[in-house]
């Protein structure tokens, strides 16, 4: 099996909820309250929130935290343009509404945010996700 392959299946096995089986639902609500354990780097939520935040609505760092793991559920229940790079790294881009994120193997969030060309230097959004490294998971 690739490693693609498996870190499909983890996180699949991650966002499906066997996992958190073992909890009671107020043990689970109480996880999806920390909206910092979803964040990689608890050291860089505060300034990816202050960035990027706004463009999300994100009333707190814990808001933008969680509104970033909703995100990376969502697009892999709807399948929106996922690509797993050679180190694990999941980067997921919705075209539609223009919202990049990058996220670990386990599920938890690198980074989260709009793209905007005057930044990436690219001449579109679309650009910016073809150059992004790794392969779907969609893709036979």
């Amino acid at each position: 099996m690739s490693r693609n392959f498996i870190v499909l299946l983890t996180l699949l096995f991650l966002l499906s909820g066997p996992a958190m089986g073992k909890y009671s639902d107020f043990e689970r609500s109480s996880f999806a309250a920390k909206g910092a354990t979803h964040w990689a780097n608890p050291k860089t939520l505060a300034d990816h929130f202050g960035r990027h935040g706004a463009d999300f609505g994100a009333k707190s760092a814990d808001d933008y935290a969680r509104t970033a793991s909703d995100f990376f559920r969502r697009s892999q229940a709807e399948r929106l343009p996922t690509k797993i790079a050679p180190d694990g790294t999941i980067r997921v881009y919705d075209p539609k509404n223009n919202i990049f994120g990058s996220y670990n193997p386990s599920g938890t969030t690198k980074t989260f945010y709009k793209p905007d060309p005057a930044q990436h230097k690219l001449p579109s959004n679309l650009d910016y996700w073809n150059k992004q490294p790794g392969a779907s998971p969609w893709q036979p």
